[in-house]
């Protein structure tokens, strides 16, 4: 089965292959142009990224494609050159993994559609068996999930990492609610809120930082990617909910 995951950034790149790998035996490909042969995904811009994994006769490609306003031009270039172009060798599984924040999740759903077909339905964690017309007139047969997380709030990423250290025992959650309170409390004030916590996304970083530096002090002063691999997360019920979705898109 070959698979392509877009995601808004590196950081969800790093996290969904460290997930695939520390719960479902996923390794890095150094040979993936054995099985990529036609696929050329293009990494044309700084903030762009892809890794390739494996495990038995799976491949995926996970690709991030510079944040929650970027994912239009990568569909077009799966859809067009990775499915129309090459039917008996189309895509089995296309995902789309992206952060709720405070968007609407129909207009969310409703905008991925568009681009990849006309008159297309997608909904959330459901994965949807798309007919797609080539250039040639046959019809090729790929998945498509979409994967808006988390699933039952406003937030990203962070949120889901958050609610994990929450759900450990009784002191994960006294540190959860007491960085909300801190931080909440420093967004209130007119010249921090100026200068610092310019915008939600800040504050949920803000939030999320607050508490690996109380669960993780050793790492709380590095890049996202080493406070991530330094914490068991794969062990969460909460993660675990929301990025099986990925490993079952990917592999059945």
């Amino acid at each position: 089965m070959k698979s392509i995951i877009l995601c808004e950034g590196q950081d969800d790149l790093w996290f969904i292959s460290y997930f695939l790998h520390k719960t479902d035996g996923w390794i890095m490909d150094n040979n993936y142009k054995s099985l990529w042969t036609n696929y050329k995904i293009p990494q044309n811009k700084a903030s762009r990224k892809v890794v390739y994994m494996k495990k038995d006769n799976n491949g995926v490609a996970i690709w991030s494609v510079g944040g929650k306003n970027s994912f239009a031009e990568p569909l077009h270039i799966i859809i067009e050159k990775f499915v129309k172009e090459i039917p008996s060798k189309a895509l089995d599984s296309i995902l789309v993994v992206r952060d709720r924040d405070n968007d609407n999740e129909t207009e969310i759903l409703a905008g991925m559609a568009k681009i990849i077909k006309d008159g297309l339905s997608l909904k959330n964690k459901i994965t949807t068996i798309c007919d797609i017309e080539c250039s040639n007139g046959e019809i090729a047969h790929t998945q498509i999930t979409p994967v808006i997380f988390p699933f039952y709030e406003a937030g990203a990423i962070e949120t889901l990492l958050m609610n994990a250290v929450k759900e450990q025992n009784e002191g994960g959650s006294i540190i959860y609610e007491e960085a909300q309170k801190y931080v909440s409390f420093l967004e209130n004030n007119d010249d921090v809120r100026k200068n610092y916590l310019k915008n939600a996304r800040l504050v949920l970083k803000a939030k999320y930082s607050s508490m690996i530096a109380i669960t993780n002090p050793d790492h709380s002063t590095g890049l996202f990617m080493d406070m991530m691999l330094s914490t068991p997360w794969e062990k969460s019920d909460y993660v675990q909910e929301h990025f099986n979705v990925i490993v079952k898109a990917i592999t059945s």
